[in-house]
């Protein structure tokens, strides 16, 4: 036995003990030959349209009930009378209406109104409020749809900082409905709109709330601060750095969080990048995990070598593996001073690959594939200057001398400082998007006042290249390749390459002559010399 939601109905086995039973519990149950109902359902509340029904609970409307009746199935016999369809709709605070239908209506309603779910709970339909549902619904159903009211939002006249509730790092910010307040808060850094409170919330440092307030002053807009938000203040920093290193070195267990603290301090005084941190620290943690999280110390080299010996029979690749070499190297060498660690963590071979170029004709089909002239320009910067894709965003306004022609190339790769060309063609550009965006501080910003991230910029140069039709597997890095390429075929000298590229050796720049068909084209393959002879002949 089992229930049907179609037809809203028993389904029954077929045998005559089942029928038994149905005439002892049901006396006055009739059976039709053809399945036929010869009932009709009618409800007392439906005897005139005025009567109100019982509201489920959560609801704060009023029901309207309505009916409709379905055609009758030409196979049935003439005496069966159709079974009344009940339609009831209930309005749902200021979220939307539930809707009591049959089957039928509510697949309209599915495929209708975006957004409508069934819940099992209810066993009703659900149309959440959205521009055009109401209209929908009316013209759908045909009948009286009841309002919801929606409660108003009051927004205060003047800024208000108050503290956060359950984070005393963080800072609630309520502003009044203006649109010179919604975009200041748009370029505040760490902003994030609180959904469940109705306001924004902002780290409570002390650069950017006064940052935020004095931008909200100088719109004309009055600030008012409670005395809790100047009591709670995080240290100014790289706070998000900070807090993932904290946060990351309390996830291990306890014997190794004051190992993997010194660790880290180590290398931020030796004044590594975080990047490079971050993958040493990840190295020498699945080290440690590798023996059950052992400390490094009661680890022999041999026990290392042996299992450094058995990732590489695993396939682990040649990055992952020089990077855990580099990790011991500095736990080891540099920070325990052990000198029979020297011996027994070589490094590999490095794989000597050639890197993927562009011709000029795709370079340009590239160029001509992007329509944004933001996006556009971070494009020319990396092939005109040869620049990578951290150096792109990194650009600052002072960095651009249009008067020596020349873009400034600070603290790059290995915190070295260089200096390109500027393009007569870049600049024109670079004016171009200067005066349609306005860039303050960085060359190109990003949401939160802070420059674009390296993610955007490579995801905006893989929809340039899907547009351009271009199927060689490249990544934003292939327009430097491209630029020292170009240039040693226009016949540059590979001095002159390495220094605008800030490679501290040659044989790092070396590498472009492979590539090059500067002396490759010179070169005539004997196969042309083979089918000309024959020709000739």
């Amino acid at each position: 036995m089992r229930y049907s939601k179609t037809h809203k109905s028993w389904y029954l086995p077929y045998e005559k003990s089942v029928f038994e039973k149905l005439k002892q519990h049901f006396p006055d149950l009739e059976i039709s030959s053809n399945n036929a109902p010869l009932r009709t359902e009618h409800k007392p509340a439906l005897s005139n349209g005025n009567e109100k029904v019982e509201k489920p609970k959560g609801v704060h409307q009023t029901d309207i009930v309505g009916s409709s009746s379905t055609e009758a199935n030409p196979k049935q016999e003439k005496h069966a009378e159709p079974i009344t369809q009940i339609l009831r709709i209930v309005g749902y605070e200021d979220k939307g209406w539930w809707v009591y239908c049959d089957f039928s209506i509510g697949q309209k309603i599915k495929t209708t109104l975006e957004r409508s779910y069934w819940d099992k709970n209810k066993k009703a339909w659900f149309v959440p409020v959205l521009k055009g549902s109401f209209a929908k619904l009316k013209n759908l159903l045909n009948i009286p749809i009841p309002h919801l009211t929606f409660q108003k939002y009051e927004f205060p006249r003047n800024a208000i900082f108050k503290p956060h509730p359950e984070n005393s790092d963080f800072v609630l910010v309520e502003l009044p409905y203006k649109a010179a307040a919604y975009n200041i808060i748009k370029t505040t850094k760490t902003r994030y709109w609180d959904k469940g409170r109705k306001c924004w919330r902002i780290l409570n440092q002390n650069s950017i709330r006064n940052g935020l307030i004095e931008r909200l002053q100088s719109a004309g807009i009055e600030v008012q601060i409670e005395e809790a938000v100047l009591q709670n203040v995080v240290k100014e920093g790289r706070y998000k750095d900070v807090k993932q290193n904290h946060e990351w070195v309390l996830s291990l267990p306890k014997p190794l969080q004051t190992t993997f603290t010194a660790y880290t301090g180590a290398l931020m005084l030796r004044q590594y990048s975080w990047h490079t941190i971050k993958n040493y620290r990840l190295a020498l943690k699945d080290y440690c995990a590798a023996f059950n999280f052992r400390h490094p110390d009661e680890i022999s080299p041999k026990e290392a070598q042996l299992w450094l010996t058995e990732s590489v029979q695993e396939g682990a690749s040649e990055a992952v593996f020089v990077t855990m070499i580099c990790a011991l190297r500095f736990y080891y060498i540099k920070m325990q001073k052990r000198e029979d660690w020297e011996f027994h963590l070589p490094f590999p071979r490095r794989a000597e690959k050639l890197p993927n170029i562009l011709s000029q004709q795709e370079v340009k089909a590239m160029f001509d594939a992007v329509d944004n002239l933001k996006h556009k320009t971070m494009l020319l910067l990396g092939y005109a200057a040869g620049l990578r894709v951290s150096e792109v965003v990194s650009l600052r306004l002072a960095d651009m001398d249009s008067q020596r022609m020349v873009i400034h190339i600070k603290q790059a790769k290995g915190k070295k400082d260089r200096c390109v060309m500027l393009s007569e063609v870049l600049l024109e550009t670079l004016r171009l998007y200067y005066k349609a965006y306005k860039p303050k501080e960085w060359l190109f910003e990003g949401q939160s006042y802070d420059h674009y991230s390296t993610r955007s910029v490579q995801k905006i140069f893989q929809r340039a290249k899907l547009k351009a039709r271009i199927v060689k597997k490249v990544s934003f890095h292939a327009l430097r390749h491209s630029f020292a390429t170009h240039l040693h075929e226009a016949g540059t000298d590979i001095r002159i390459i390495q220094e605008l590229l800030g490679h501290n050796s040659s044989k790092t720049t070396e590498r472009y002559t492979h590539v090059s068909n500067r002396t490759i084209q010179r070169v005539k393959s004997p196969l042309d010399t083979l089918m000309n002879s024959k020709n000739a002949n």
